[in-house]
């Protein structure tokens, strides 16, 4: 609309042009006779807008007007003329993972004086790439419109069942009267969204006994749930790094995986690693057991200094020695040696 004085009624040819920011014809409003009368008065022009091949037309901003009123004739930038002008902005997490609320917090702003857009239809879609052979892809959508400070927010809820793989996008659209804005933002998932609880049956074993171990698999951040019908493996080796024993196990219907081990006869000593993996080989978790031998003693030795503590000027350390046997009896004829010793802890190559 141009706000057009005139001293006269009179009929006159209008005709005006949208330009692109090198001048060329980017949409034409035809010439035609309107009829003006004395004083002030309004003339429309009409202009068909079309998008770009990505969907938006952010280059409408940089578009200029040149027009003619009769003998009248100037030159009216169109982003200052576009009372509906606005941006968008994304305000989301960077990152997704299976069974979370994923929110979408979208504003629209004029790009010049930063004012709210209220009233701006908002789409959201989410894609996000799955795990497979195929490049099968998981699609949510949502949609919303701009308050009164520009805001729309919009929640997209992922499935706890489903297997992300490593990229994704967030892609907003916004409408409002012929404008159309876009803006959009990479994504990547959380590879801890599958865990498990695990425990074994004792935490020291002796060899030849068997080694217990179960766990619940959960899958979720958010939302947790059991995952059912997926594959896990155990596998459990020695202080060297030695694979002893792997085994695989699917999870029941309540997300339940168990595995056993027979401790070998010749097993060494030592400490032991559990490790449990997924269907990609990631660990999910791990637990230690240690593998000694346990024999029962006869009697109890305890050591006592005579002192508390010794100076440097002190020329010996004075230490008493007893040893009874469990029943009470006082140890006789036991030969004592008494030797200093900084460290104590097993030696798994040495095995002492």
């Amino acid at each position: 609309e141009l706000v057009v004085e005139s001293q006269n009624a009179r009929s006159v040819e209008v005709k005006a042009e949208m330009l692109d920011q090198r001048g060329n014809l980017q949409s034409l409003s035809p010439a035609r006779l309107q009829k003006l009368t004395a004083g002030r008065q309004k003339v429309e022009f009409e202009f068909p807008i079309e998008a770009d091949e990505d969907g938006e037309n952010s280059d409408l901003t940089w578009s200029r007007i040149q027009y003619k009123v009769g003998d009248a004739a100037g030159i009216l930038s169109l982003s200052q003329m576009i009372a509906d002008l606005f941006e968008l902005r994304i305000i989301a997490a960077d990152n997704v993972a299976a069974g979370m609320t994923y929110r979408v917090r979208v504003r629209a702003l004029h790009p010049f004086t930063e004012q709210a857009a209220a009233g701006v239809g908002i789409t959201t879609e989410v894609e996000l790439d799955l795990k497979g052979e195929d490049d099968r892809q998981l699609k949510l959508n949502g949609t919303g419109v701009t308050n009164a400070e520009g805001f729309a927010v919009i929640d997209l809820t992922l499935p706890p069942d489903v297997r992300l793989d490593e990229d994704g996008d967030v892609r907003v659209r916004g409408v409002k009267n012929g404008i159309i804005r876009e803006a959009t933002e990479v994504l990547s998932t959380l590879r801890g969204d599958i865990q498990i609880l695990s425990i074994t049956d004792k935490p020291i074993y002796q060899p030849e006994q068997t080694v217990n171990i179960r766990g619940i698999l959960l899958k979720g951040l958010e939302a947790k749930t059991v995952l059912t019908g997926s594959t896990v493996e155990f596998r459990i080796t020695d202080e060297d790094g030695t694979l002893l024993f792997r085994e695989k196990a699917e999870s029941s219907s309540f997300g339940v995986v168990s595995a056993s081990w027979q401790i070998p006869a010749g097993v060494r000593l030592g400490k032991y690693e559990i490790e449990i993996r997924d269907e990609d080989g990631e660990t999910l978790g791990f637990e230690r057991v240690k593998i000694t031998r346990y024999d029962l003693p006869n009697f109890v030795v305890n050591a006592k200094a005579t002192k508390a503590f010794y100076l440097p000027k002190d020329k010996k350390i004075e230490v008493e020695v007893k040893a009874d046997y469990l029943f009470g009896k006082p140890v006789t004829k036991g030969k004592v040696r008494i030797v200093e010793e900084k460290s104590r802890e097993w030696n798994f190559k040495e095995q002492k």
